[in-house]
């Protein structure tokens, strides 16, 4: 009896990129941000990731408050492409970030 031929679906991984820095991963990947700055204050919300000017990348949100959560998970149907979102907390020239979904995107994109 012959069985049938699953796709390659990648396992999910846990990224770990700086907060404020653009980062590579596969559509369901958990995210746990690092590099948080430390006047980040759950309560008072002045740490937060907004929507971009792409679909929004995240299961949960917009917006996302941190820290915590500091680990979130990308949507799991992400096709493969490249996905921004903003951080309040970083500076104003790095305020916005790209998350690269997908092995053919990673090889003709490099990160600033």
């Amino acid at each position: 009896m012959a069985t049938a031929r699953v796709p390659n679906t990648p396992t999910p991984t846990t990224r770990t990129p700086n907060l404020c820095s653009d980062f590579d991963a596969d559509a369901g990947d958990s995210v746990d941000f690092q590099n948080i700055p430390s006047t980040c204050n759950y309560q008072s919300h002045n740490c937060e990731i907004t929507a971009g000017t792409t679909t929004w990348p995240f299961t949960s949100g917009p917006p996302i408050y941190l820290p915590p959560p500091s680990t979130i998970t990308l949507k799991s149907n992400l096709q493969d492409g490249e996905y921004n979102y903003n951080v309040s907390c970083c500076d104003t020239d790095n305020a916005q970030h790209t998350v690269t979904v997908g092995d053919s995107m990673r090889r003709t994109h490099r990160h600033k």
